[in-house]
């Protein structure tokens, strides 16, 4: 097993160092940049920094967040607000995401993505169109908390 090596880094820097790697990605396929972190930790901020530089740099940017593919109240909140293993378990709808975003941008999809699927403030699907992402296109998401359930990533 490769061993990586953590070195301190700014975060203007790994939005550079990630820009570059992202942007040298073969462009005959989708890349899925999956930005996974608590809310408190800002993985959003990094997943929305990464969206100007690679579209200076020639790619199509779809910005997806993990906030709208939470489950509905009645499922997130079935044991309080406070519950850490609901939290973890029950309010990201990890299996629309793969299915409606990180899937069809998998080697042989077919690059057609829904961008929502639940408004949490209104408790109610957000009734978003599918888009149909161009190839070579990135598809830069936040997953919270996603890093042990398997989500697919380039």
């Amino acid at each position: 097993m490769a061993v990586t090596k953590a070195r301190p880094i700014s975060p203007a820097l790994l939005v550079e160092e990630l820009t570059e790697r992202v942007a040298a990605w073969p462009r005959e396929t989708w890349v899925r940049v999956l930005v996974d972190g608590a809310p408190a930790a800002g993985p959003a901020l990094l997943a929305d920094a990464l969206v100007a530089p690679l579209r200076a740099r020639g790619r199509a940017v779809r910005r997806v967040s993990a906030g709208d593919f939470l489950r509905p109240a009645s499922l997130r909140l079935e044991y309080g607000g406070t519950d850490p293993d609901a939290f973890y378990d029950d309010w990201l709808d990890e299996g629309a995401l793969r299915r409606e975003v990180l899937g069809p941008l998998e080697p042989g999809g077919t690059g057609r993505i829904l961008p929502a699927l639940w408004d949490s403030e209104k408790d109610r699907a957000t009734r978003a169109p599918y888009e149909v992402l161009p190839t070579g296109a990135c598809c830069s998401s936040t997953a919270r908390c996603c890093s042990g359930g398997g989500c697919p990533r380039s």
